[in-house]
């Protein structure tokens, strides 16, 4: 291999050999078209991000006139806990791989993180952060040698329309009921409830407002005849949504107060779910959770017939781990 450059980028000019980059990962690394979770840079979305962001943000590698690999600092959040973070991206041509170029991509993504925290004025504590799924092998292999660990991981399952499926009952005391408008702040606050309540996030304890529900509702964008509910008389105790587009079904919620906790609440709703959704002879049902999910939901798809496809490991490494 020729000797290796990085350079910043030079704008939507590099939107092409970036794609191209992808193109050639495809294979080795795994990458599904059809994953929710899954990194589908598009061209068009290319040129208007490199013509928008900063062009130090991204790391262009090249082996004489052939662009190998890139990588970019994407952005940064803050967290509950006080602790910044700062995500990178980075891939190399598996045809370009074992020779340091993903290592020195690495090393110079992690040292502008450090130049935007600097710019940031970030205080406390701060971590990188990158993701590799679980065929992305060599990725994977590249962020353990330097001191990244996995913190949480996505999981994608799908639910093959063949399969049969058993319905089953609501505990006693609940009934499966629409979900009209004037419900939506009733449904809000359910999902709170089962998320929050007994968290470190006090989000639970307090009234939803109606602007939390109203654009939360305008973002789903889904259709009410596919939101199941279960009801006491006049509380919501679990919900399931779902969507479909293109065939697709996608369930984004699933959610039971703590109350109503290990009871068969959730399992007789995704079940109802499903079966009006293979009674729409829908092509793909799917749903999403994490594997850390301290309520083990992934346990709960499983024993309904959810199988996993491809895990989503999300990494992280403190800055404090930097040798300098």
């Amino acid at each position: 291999m020729q000797s290796l450059q990085f350079r910043a980028t030079t704008g939507p000019e590099d939107a092409a050999a970036l794609i191209a980059v992808h193109d050639a990962c495809r294979e080795a690394d795994g990458v599904r078209d059809d994953l929710c979770f899954e990194y589908l840079p598009t061209m068009d979305g290319y040129r208007k991000r490199l013509a928008n962001s900063d062009p130090n943000d991204w790391i262009v590698v090249q082996s004489g006139s052939e662009v190998i690999g890139y990588g970019q600092a994407l952005e940064s959040w803050g967290e509950q806990n006080g602790r910044q973070v700062y995500l990178h991206l980075g891939w190399i041509k598996p045809s370009a791989r074992g020779q340091g170029a993903g290592r020195e991509l690495l090393s110079r993504l992690e040292a502008r993180c450090l130049e935007k925290s600097a710019q940031d004025r970030t205080t406390g504590n701060a971590e990188f952060a990158a993701n590799a799924s679980g065929t992305e092998v060599a990725a994977q292999r590249l962020l353990r040698a330097a001191g990244y660990s996995t913190v949480y991981t996505a999981i994608e399952m799908r639910f093959e329309p063949t399969q049969t499926l058993s319905v089953s009952p609501l505990p006693p005391g609940l009934t499966l009921r629409p979900v009209l408008p004037e419900h939506h702040l009733a449904l809000w606050q359910c999902i709170g409830d089962a998320y929050y309540v007994h968290g470190s996030d006090n989000w639970g304890r307090q009234v939803a407002t109606e602007d939390h529900y109203r654009r939360y509702f305008e973002s789903v964008s889904a259709d009410p005849s596919l939101w199941f509910a279960a009801w006491e008389p006049t509380r919501i105790a679990g919900v399931v949504l779902c969507r479909v587009q293109n065939n697709i079904a996608d369930i984004y919620e699933v959610s039971v107060a703590h109350t109503h906790r290990r009871k068969g609440v959730a399992k007789a709703l995704l079940t109802s779910a499903l079966a009006e959704l293979l009674a729409g002879n829908v092509g793909v049902i799917r749903i999403n959770t994490w594997l850390e999910n301290p309520t083990e939901a992934w346990r709960l798809y499983q024993a309904v017939g959810f199988q996993t496809i491809k895990e989503f490991p999300r990494w992280r490494k403190p800055f404090a781990k930097i040798r300098r």
